[in-house]
């Protein structure tokens, strides 16, 4: 799908959706389009620059006999936003292509052990549908750009 680039300066426009719509930033899913791109013959050399919507990643492709080896990148830059209060627990958020809250599991009453990965799961999806419907992550944090 061709899509209006916003920096004239990219190789390629990247976008990311999944079945709850768009995310800001996939890392699996760069290595895997700039892979993909390569191996169908549209790109030739070994840096390629991406307009994603959290802004613009540079892809390093490490290129073996004619084919990539691998891929790599430079995310966009990551920083520490601020703390907010869920239930009495601080929620440290912070930004690195999408929006993260990190938290102790032993403040949420939990070990971080295999057996306890169901609750484990849903307490992390309570706790991102508190801080979308909270707004406490603001839209310049979600898309990266100002």
């Amino acid at each position: 799908m061709k899509i209006q680039r916003f920096v004239q300066a990219a190789d390629y426009e990247l976008i990311f959706l999944n079945n709850g719509g768009t995310l800001s930033m996939c890392w699996h899913r760069t290595i895997g389009a700039v892979t993909a791109l390569a191996e169908l013959g549209r790109i030739h050399k070994k840096e390629v620059l991406l307009d994603t919507p959290s802004g613009l990643v540079a892809c390093h492709l490490h290129w073996k006999e004619g084919e990539v080896q691998d891929v790599t990148f430079r995310n966009v830059p990551s920083f520490f936003l601020r703390t907010v209060q869920w239930k009495g627990v601080p929620l440290h958020l912070s930004y690195g292509g999408n929006l993260f809250a990190l938290v102790e599991a032993s403040s949420l009453g939990v070990e971080l052990k295999r057996q306890n990965i169901r609750e484990i799961v849903d307490l992390g999806m309570i706790v991102l549908y508190c801080l979308y419907e909270s707004q406490a992550g603001s839209t310049e944090a979600q898309s990266g750009r100002t």
